[in-house]
């Protein structure tokens, strides 16, 4: 869709730091709440629990800039090893933390904002493309 394609192709990817963990979702929790930090889950995670089209194989999360030498200890002290391929840490402006919404029940998460999230599912593209197609129909229509 027409303003999705002109923001993908004006704005700049965030910066990334990639991550083994056995348990994404714990070591994530953990992490951020030792240091501190807020983060948004985006791309298939975020677009699983909002439509639950994709299989949630990586989990991608922002963090401020600022907050990544923190997060780093955290999730290495928590068993994440270094250049891994199923958690990544984007390092994106605050804004997208700012806006992140808080998921209800016993184990809250933090998920980046519909946009966010289409807009980094159209730039993994594939499957994940199609899925933020069908976000836009039901978010947007």
């Amino acid at each position: 869709p027409g303003l999705f394609a002109w923001w993908r192709e004006n704005s700049t990817k965030p910066n990334i730091v990639s991550f083994h963990a056995p348990e994404p979702v714990a070591l994530l929790t953990a992490a951020a709440t030792k240091a501190n930090v807020r983060y948004a889950i985006t791309t298939y995670y975020a677009e699983n629990r909002m439509q639950g089209h994709l299989f949630p194989r990586r989990l991608d999360a922002y963090i401020r800039p600022a907050d990544l030498s923190a997060m780093r200890v955290g999730v290495l002290a928590a068993g994440g090893q270094l250049g891994g391929s199923n958690f990544r840490l984007w390092m994106r402006d605050d804004h997208v933390t700012q806006e992140a919404h808080q998921s209800a029940g016993p184990a809250p998460m933090w998920y980046a904002p519909a946009a966010q999230v289409i807009l980094d599912l159209y730039q993994e593209g594939g499957s994940a493309a199609e899925a933020a197609d069908m976000l836009v129909k039901t978010a947007y229509a």
